[in-house]
């Protein structure tokens, strides 16, 4: 394919659209944690994903709570009211240093993680711990409990024989009753008060895990008072990976590329993507603020992210008091296990930030106050993901002219692209950019950007001039690289986008000016497709059905309507 597009180059002055020459290697992976890289800018385990944009993104399979950074800054809260009705203390203190999980409780992830519904098995088991490697002293909060709590949680007890359960025989020997050949549920019915007997009097220690029947199995939320119960208080949980969470975070969504990060005296043309769950996610500042712009689609064009010092409201029923009923503006890219926010350190660089919340089912949700988290520092020129915002190329599609025949009313670029990327292999990056090379006709130029963008292009080199890139352009030229942020900046992914649709909808309206020689009527539905790759691959006046793209260009047609269907 590499030798096709390089003959096609050589062929045509002006090829359009050449996809995928010289493309870089993929960088290496650390064997470590297979498929996912830590680097100096990110302080978790991460990998590369692609929606339009490529950039970092959560290893959610090799990230757990022992691993999350330690809390940023010292901080608390106390409520005697809110803890009362909520029966355990809701009320927090922490210092900078401390694990996120020695504060937060199952309960607090009853709607987002629903770690509730986890069991020791489903802890255990995705980790190869063994049962019998873990005692019961190792769930301390066994000490508060009694007989009669252990039999709420695991009713099945009640019919077996006390002599079956050996820690059970020695509470029970300890209130001097006579239990042989007895079960557990006829020495209840004989023995008032027996249910009391507290599990604290026995040296749990001695015994593991596996010396209580069907204890593995059951779900967290059976257990006495679960929504108090420390996630470090559960064995293993903290080493669990948040991909095995009943409810676990999801990379969905699309990148945005960092512009710039800038103060704003004025906020009446702000346009923001920033804020809350209970305002909403468009909250401008409410007085001079630093924004951190985004682009990398006709969306995202002047649209901004505010910077974590901005509140908003944040909460649900009467936990929303806690911390003033303020959070800092952000997003939930991932989940709403946590808020996602970016805090400014300089013109050129921030940090991506998490916080977390108190929750319980009788006083509701508190705002996310509980940190900062520091998980990736991010700079001008790097793509910061933005979770569910509508797709860069459907914006595409709205603000080009509509297409002068109906089929392509409908037309899908994402989709155009992804069958391109079929055939020709994925394409390259935004800030890509080739050796010299030189066309037909001796011009001396770069392939540039995601599609392969010959630097010759009247539409590429106006809008590079128009930010005043002349110099940028022969820099290209003349075989020198330009750094990451300037190619960007100079030639953003929205323009890369832009023009990709826009050519194919150039190339479309010469196709129907074309006579299909299968139908001798003029191109239509998948021929149209397919006419419209040949000129892609080939260059505009490549012959109708040439046998040097002919091959390529009805296997991306067919594609194209296997992805759309």
């Amino acid at each position: 394919m590499k030798d096709l597009l390089t003959t096609i180059l050589t062929l045509f002055i002006i090829p359009g659209f050449v996809p995928i020459l010289n493309k870089p290697p993929k960088s290496v992976v650390p064997q470590k944690y297979a498929n996912t890289t830590i680097n100096s800018k990110w302080l978790i385990p991460h990998k590369i994903g692609k929606n339009v944009l490529e950039g970092n993104l959560p290893a959610w399979e090799f990230i757990n709570f022992s691993n999350l950074p330690p809390l940023n800054s010292s901080g608390n809260w106390h409520s005697s009211e809110l803890d009362e009705l909520a029966r355990y203390p809701l009320s927090v203190e922490w210092e900078k240093g401390d694990s996120i999980a020695s504060i937060l409780t199952i309960g607090d992830f009853r709607s987002s993680f629903q770690l509730q519904l986890l069991s020791l098995n489903s802890i255990f088991i995705p980790l190869s711990v063994l049962p019998k490697s873990v005692n019961l002293a190792e769930l301390s909060f066994l000490n508060s409990w009694n007989l009669g709590d252990l039999i709420s949680v695991i009713p099945e007890l009640k019919d077996q024989k006390i002599e079956t359960i050996t820690p059970l025989l020695e509470l029970v020997k300890t209130s001097k009753q006579n239990v042989s050949g007895k079960s557990i549920g006829e020495l209840l019915e004989e023995n008032q008060g027996l249910d009391s007997l507290k599990l604290s009097k026995l040296d749990l220690s001695k015994y593991t895990l596996e010396a209580i029947p069907q204890l593995l199995s059951k779900p967290l939320e059976s257990y006495k008072d679960w929504q108090s119960i420390s996630i470090s208080d559960i064995p293993y949980l903290t080493k669990l990976p948040f991909s095995f969470f009943p409810n676990p975070p999801q990379n969905q969504g699309y990148f945005g590329l960092i512009k710039s990060i800038e103060l704003v005296d004025s906020t009446e043309t702000m346009s923001a993507i920033s804020g809350g769950i209970n305002d909403g996610f468009e909250q401008k500042c409410i007085s001079s603020c630093q924004i951190i712009s985004v682009g990398g689609s006709e969306f995202l064009s002047g649209r901004s992210w505010v910077e974590s010092q901005q509140k908003v409201r944040g909460g649900q029923g009467k936990l929303a008091i806690a911390a003033g009923g303020l959070e800092s503006t952000g997003r939930h890219p991932y989940s709403r296990g946590f808020k996602i926010a970016v805090t400014p350190v300089d013109k050129t660089n921030a940090l991506i930030v998490a916080y977390f919340r108190r929750e319980n089912t009788e006083v509701g949700k508190s705002p996310y106050f509980l940190g900062p988290i520091v998980l990736a520092e991010t700079s001008v020129g790097d793509t910061l993901f933005l979770g569910e915002i509508q797709s860069n190329f459907q914006s595409v599609q709205n603000s080009i002219n509509a297409p002068r025949f109906d089929e392509l009313e409908e037309l899908d670029f994402l989709a155009l692209q992804k069958a391109y990327e079929k055939v020709l292999g994925e394409f390259a990056r935004y800030s890509d950019t080739s050796t010299v090379i030189f066309s037909g006709n001796g011009d001396r130029g770069k392939l540039l950007g995601k599609y392969r963008f010959w630097s010759r292009l009247p539409q590429v080199r106006e809008r590079i001039a128009a930010k005043k890139g002349i110099g940028f352009l022969q820099k290209l030229e003349s075989g020198k690289d330009s750094s990451m942020s300037e190619f960007l900046i100079m030639f953003s992914p929205e323009q890369q986008d832009f023009l990709f649709a826009s050519r194919q909808l150039e190339l479309f309206d010469l196709a129907r000016e074309q006579i299909d020689p299968e139908t001798n009527n003029n191109f239509t539905g998948q021929r149209a497709i397919e006419r419209v790759a040949q000129m892609y691959l080939g260059g505009i006046g490549v012959v109708i059905d040439s046998n040097l793209v002919k091959k390529e260009a009805s296997e991306i047609a067919k594609n194209y309507y296997q992805i759309i269907q």
